[in-house]
């Protein structure tokens, strides 16, 4: 095997969604990972994102609301600012599946899905393009 991807979980390392929550234990666990792989020749592939929102940011509004731009890059930044000799951004996966979080995800709450799947599409992009050297494979 020569790479490995994984998910980070955002919960994990702010298990309230904002840097006041930063979980240390958490994060030792993703650089332990890392170490490991790299110590054995296997290249780490980091997903930032993949269903684990926190429940709070969900509470206040999800992908819905515009301040969770901000919020996802504090995570990113931090992510990349503890792993970065063990996981390069060349090598990081943003993975924000938009059609499939909207109709999984936001359905049940709101009517008009064609404006919130606008919405949703525009917060992701908005995530997107702050971090620029993220590879990101909409799906």
């Amino acid at each position: 095997m020569s790479h490995y991807r994984f998910s980070i979980s955002w919960a994990r390392i702010f298990p309230d969604g904002t840097t006041a929550s930063y979980n240390s234990d958490g994060m030792e666990y993703y650089k332990n990972l890392t170490a490991e792989l790299k110590a054995n020749n296997i290249t780490p592939m980091a997903t930032l994102y993949h269903w684990d929102l926190p429940q709070m940011l969900e509470d206040n509004g999800g992908w819905l609301d515009d301040s969770i731009v901000d919020k996802f890059n504090d995570y990113a930044d931090k992510v990349f600012e503890q792993l970065g000799d063990n996981v390069s951004s060349a090598n990081a996966i943003l993975l924000l599946i938009r059609t499939t979080s909207c109709r999984c995800g936001y359905i049940p709450k709101c009517y008009a899905f064609q404006n919130v799947k606008k919405i949703i599409s525009r917060t992701n992009s908005l995530a997107h393009k702050k971090h620029a050297h993220f590879l990101v494979f909409p799906l």
